[in-house]
């Protein structure tokens, strides 16, 4: 399985108040039958400034992440903040570490790997450029299931030397990577329909829903409430790799009945593999999955004391994007579900 992440959102602010805030996902609508685009997007970095009173905040959303400063900028003694290249020349010219690995989570049913490896669950900094000071306008994480010998593990190391920790911690406040849990198999059978449902993102520690991130709603200064942030997954565009047309789904989240069959089930989300993967690379079909995140600014009504009434506005909506390594298999031989 290889997902590549949204790119991150990163601060060059030292008053920094919040990255992220709370999100929730659609649950209503049908999946389209045919191509599928998704919801409209911008995809284009939106910067905006509030004033309140005597304050200003600096709001921005990008297919990064989104969140706000407010209260004034800051720089290095130099006046400019270090570059990547900078960093890792402060750490005596250490190499830059790109990758690191983590064990499978347990209850993944996957296939044997070759023999003399093993799986492991493997992140990647791609696209970085080490002359930026934020990495680059493309830097982004891309996950990949892959089946490793002990020296290749050992090249992706977990935890990551110490000075690496620095240029992993700039990822931290991106949007989950979309993840997909696969019912009533995680091993979809071929002709039965395999339901999909945005799942946990296991690259974070500890996990986390890929359809939402932690809860804050309230961007502070100075001690006094100003504006709110939220975004929701409005769809997501599911591309399953065996050459069918994408489709797009508006239920991103909901959860198989195990109680019940396949036909009783209420999730449209959902595609039917005509053949197995065995012949695609590594085994797998290549799941291209896209989640929509349209981003709010809630600003309150300056005469409301309380400053809980005011106007939910949306800034954009953006695409991020994964690819996950699906094996397909042929009815025997395939256990579990109903």
């Amino acid at each position: 399985m290889k997902v590549r992440s949204t790119r991150v959102a990163r601060a060059v602010c030292v008053a920094l108040v919040a990255l992220c805030a709370g999100l929730t996902a659609v649950t209503t609508a049908n999946a389209d039958g045919g191509t599928g685009t998704g919801t409209p997007t911008t995809n284009t970095p939106v910067y905006n400034t509030i004033t309140d009173g005597d304050q200003r905040c600096a709001v921005y959303a990008n297919a990064r992440g989104f969140g706000a400063w407010c209260g004034g900028f800051g720089t290095s003694a130099t006046g400019t903040p270090p570059t990547w290249r900078e960093r890792l020349r402060a750490q005596d010219g250490w190499p830059f570490i790109h990758c690191r690995s983590y064990e499978v989570p347990p209850g993944w049913s996957l296939p044997e790997p070759p023999e003399g490896k093993t799986w492991v669950w493997r992140a990647y900094i791609r696209d970085y450029n080490l002359d930026r000071a934020d990495g680059g306008e493309n830097v982004h994480l891309e996950y990949a299931l892959e089946a490793v010998t002990p020296q290749e593990k050992a090249e992706c190391p977990e935890p990551p030397p110490p000075y690496m920790e620095q240029f992993w911690n700039s990822f931290s406040r991106s949007y989950p990577t979309p993840v997909l849990n696969i019912s009533p198999t995680y091993i979809p059978r071929v002709n039965s329909p395999a339901f999909f449902a945005l799942g946990m993102d296991v690259t974070k520690n500890p996990p986390v829903p890929s359809d939402r991130v932690e809860t804050y709603n309230k961007l502070w200064n100075g001690g006094k409430n100003y504006f709110a942030m939220n975004a929701v997954v409005t769809s997501m565009k599911i591309d399953a790799g065996d050459g069918s047309a994408p489709f797009t789904c508006q239920v991103v989240n909901e959860v198989y009945d195990m109680t019940k069959q396949p036909a009783e089930q209420t999730n449209t989300c959902k595609h039917i593999f005509t053949r197995s993967s065995a012949s695609q690379p590594d085994g797998m079909y290549a799941v291209q999955i896209s989640a929509f995140w349209t981003v709010q600014i809630f600003t309150p009504d300056p005469t409301d004391p309380t400053r809980t009434t005011g106007t939910w506005k949306p800034l954009g909506t953006f695409e991020v994007k994964s690819v996950q390594k699906l094996p397909v298999q042929e009815v025997q031989g395939v256990g579990g579900g109903r």
